[in-house]
């Protein structure tokens, strides 16, 4: 215990490793106001001026107006809500053209607009090989009584176009099975939200890789490690000791950092809209059985398991490496080579199986979930986000030993 204190002293005396620190939280705050701000309304006041509201205010605006939708998506509301489009797009036509009126748009149309986003993905078309959305209009109110069959076939379509093994088809079709139906909406909370928190999570991870960067290298390059190899509680025992001091710091970052954008952020949407499933708020065939409260701690706490990879790996590099430059340099690319991989070759089991697997752009956990990903192997089809996890919590403990008996094993130059 006196020299893990004695190791945490160090690290909160560096000044860097607190600007660090106070940098990752403050910009986990800032990426959560960010989506907020996006929001935006113009409402027209009696006088007939158009008045533009953002942030907050837009927020409770919309809430207002979509309240009547919320709660079970049911097929009675899902044709309430498809009648009420078609009737006054022949009275008005497209609502999109600036010939309709802008009152009856927001009165009638715009309360059940989440409703409406769900049906044209689902009642797809099959055009030369592929699934093309069926407009509004041509879809028949009566055909959405069969609305949880018609996304059961549209998941069986996806799999056809996508061409996918047997093996994919049954994986798939088990998992979307467990999804509870109906589907809840609370309309509010945005797709933009849940992309700032997967920046969020991919800057502290970064954050954390840099804190780790120096921590065996440091005293390699300063010669200090010629000393401290050779004391009482040297080699095995510092090193261990170094790695817990250098993994709390960036833990309670993370954590911090995280609580706060997420208080943000549902405080901001309403916490009332968390209750909204993943298929209301993506594709209506996306297969996790979670309601978006419970993706968002999935993607909470598998980017605390991919910082601690990143860092276990990490620190892997830098028992190796005689320079912080080259530890760090080594470090970034791997922790954005998910990223660059990804965008070069599309899924794939490279980009999920390194350390940091689960952050990134649209390589990121959260689109792996919502998206249809699978990898093969052989006869075998496992779905992408179970890979990435299990990879992950394997490369903690993997690159934490080796880090150990890396630095026990260094020969002093």
């Amino acid at each position: 215990m006196r020299l893990l204190k004695v190791e945490l002293k160090r690290i909160i005396k560096s000044r860097q490793a607190v600007i660090l620190i106070i940098a990752g939280i403050c910009l986990s705050a800032l990426l959560a106001v960010i989506p907020v701000l996006f929001v935006s309304a113009d409402v027209r006041d009696s006088n007939g001026s158009v008045q533009e509201l953002n942030g907050l205010s837009a927020i409770r605006y919309w809430r207002d107006i979509k309240a009547a939708s919320d709660g079970e998506v049911t097929p009675e509301k899902l044709k309430a809500a498809l009648s009420t489009y078609q009737e006054f797009v022949e009275l008005y036509g497209n609502p999109e053209s600036e010939t309709f009126p802008a009152d009856v748009y927001i009165e009638k149309i715009s309360p059940v607009d989440d409703l409406l986003r769900l049906l044209p993905v689902t009642y797809s078309d099959f055009v030369d090989g592929n699934l093309i959305p069926r407009g509004l209009t041509n879809i028949s109110p009566d055909e959405l009584d069969s609305f949880y069959e018609a996304c059961d076939t549209r998941l069986k379509n996806v799999i056809k176009v996508d061409r996918e093994p047997e093996s994919t088809s049954q994986k798939a079709i088990a998992l979307f099975s467990k999804v509870n139906r109906p589907f809840e909406l609370y309309a509010g909370y945005t797709r933009d939200a849940f992309d700032y928190l997967c920046f969020s999570i991919m800057f502290l991870v970064i954050i954390g890789a840099v804190l780790s960067a120096p921590l065996f290298s440091e005293n390699y390059e300063s010669g200090a490690d010629h000393i401290l190899r050779c004391t009482k509680n040297g080699r095995g025992k510092l090193a261990r000791t170094k790695v817990l001091a250098n993994l709390l710091p960036g833990f309670l970052m993370y954590l911090v950092g995280i609580s706060i954008h997420l208080l943000i952020s549902d405080l901001s949407f309403g916490t009332v809209t968390l209750k909204t499933s993943a298929q209301a708020l993506y594709d209506t065939v996306s297969l996790p059985n979670l309601n978006l409260l419970q993706l968002q701690l999935v993607l909470a706490l598998g980017g605390l398991l991919t910082l601690i990879s990143v860092n276990a790996f990490t620190y892997f590099l830098s028992s190796k490496l005689d320079r912080v430059a080259g530890t760090l340099a080594i470090s970034l690319l791997s922790t954005l080579a998910p990223l660059f991989i990804f965008t070069a070759v599309g899924n794939n089991w490279i980009s999920c199986i390194l350390p940091a697997g689960g952050i990134g752009l649209n390589n990121n956990l959260l689109m792996q979930l919502v998206d249809f990903r699978f990898l093969h192997l052989g006869a075998y089809s496992f779905w992408t986000p179970q890979i990435t996890i299990l990879f992950t919590l394997i490369w903690i403990p993997v690159f934490l030993i080796l880090a150990v008996r890396s630095y026990c094993k260094h020969q002093i130059r």
